[in-house]
């Protein structure tokens, strides 16, 4: 999803510069079950790690559902995080789950890191 600033537009109003939103199916509520189910089903023979934010759309449960359609073992590890934003005098301090969602199939590591099929 990287662009590198190629073709990237700021929104001609914007003081600080803002960056004008493009279209990603990831973006929209509408689009997005069908493009993570599009996305685990195109790396349904990898694994498959995922970082993602409590506050995103589809939930976690949504997402292990969807994973666990393609995957024999899904594994989710929680973390509470923090986000801040603003300038000292007018910080606004969310507090977030992050998670980190793993998807396994019949690949198995033992506690060397050797992978065994």
């Amino acid at each position: 999803m990287s662009t590198y600033w190629q073709g990237v537009e700021f929104h001609p109003t914007s003081k600080v510069k803002k960056l004008q939103k493009r279209f990603t199916p990831y973006s929209y509520r509408r689009h997005a079950d069908d493009t993570f189910r599009r996305l685990f089903e195109r790396f349904r023979d990898s694994i498959v790690v995922l970082s993602y934010s409590s506050n995103g759309f589809p939930d976690l449960e949504c997402l292990v559902d969807l994973l666990g359609s393609f995957k024999t073992t899904v594994t989710v590890h929680e973390e509470e995080h923090r986000y801040h934003f603003g300038t000292h005098a007018t910080l606004l301090s969310l507090p977030v789950g992050q998670s980190l969602t793993l998807g396994l199939d019949p690949v198995v590591f033992d506690t060397s890191g050797r992978c065994f099929l």
